[in-house]
């Protein structure tokens, strides 16, 4: 009988040690893979409204994770206060003249925010520095200077819509395209019926 309690109680342990051996690997493999034991540097700067930002809204370069907001904030001039980190091993890329450019879905509502690098820069931005934000005019000023390319995509879906809304209503403009092609031939296939009637 005193055997069986013996062994019970080794039993009894691996049965408990095992589980929680395997919930401290997975918790260690979240944390590497949260990035929580690597070093995080603090950054600002101030949008215009908080649609769409949470405090996990992730800090974009080219579609790849650089960091993270940390939180945000009304502030007295109406506009919102965003505090981030950048993790250590992106730092580098923090220079002087740099935007960051606030993207909202507007289906889901989930804001990122892309960090658009000032390549000409070797400044680098001290830790707890204002980064420019392309909501206001100097940003969106310095974001056509380090990327002419890099476009707002509501205003780029209106601007073609007005493209082919202009497209559609001019006449007889068959060169400019297959949609403004079909038309003009639609449309002069129906004088020809008409004038055959």
């Amino acid at each position: 009988m005193i055997n069986k309690i013996k062994h019970a109680n080794q039993i009894v342990f691996t049965f408990v040690s095992i589980p929680v051996l395997v919930l401290l690997v997975a918790l260690v493999f979240i944390a590497i893979r949260q990035h929580v034991l690597e070093k995080k540097f603090i950054y600002h700067t101030t949008v215009s409204n908080a649609t769409g930002l949470s405090p996990q809204t992730p800090i974009l370069f080219k579609g790849f994770q650089i960091g993270r907001v940390r939180k945000f904030w009304l502030r007295s001039d109406g506009n919102i206060g965003l505090t981030f980190h950048i993790l250590n091993r992106y730092k580098h890329m923090m220079v002087k003249g740099s935007v960051l450019v606030r993207t909202t879905n507007p289906i889901t509502n989930k804001t990122t925010l892309e960090f658009v690098q000032d390549r000409s820069s070797k400044i680098p931005y001290a830790e707890e520095s204002q980064v420019l934000s392309a909501d206001f005019r100097e940003g969106k000023k310095q974001l056509m200077i380090i990327s002419p390319n890099q476009g707002d995509a509501i205003s780029t879906i209106i601007n073609n819509l007005a493209k082919l809304s202009t497209d559609l209503t001019g006449d007889h403009h068959a060169d400019r395209g297959v949609i403004p092609r079909l038309l003009v031939n639609v449309a002069d296939i129906s004088e020809q019926v008409n004038a055959g009637m």
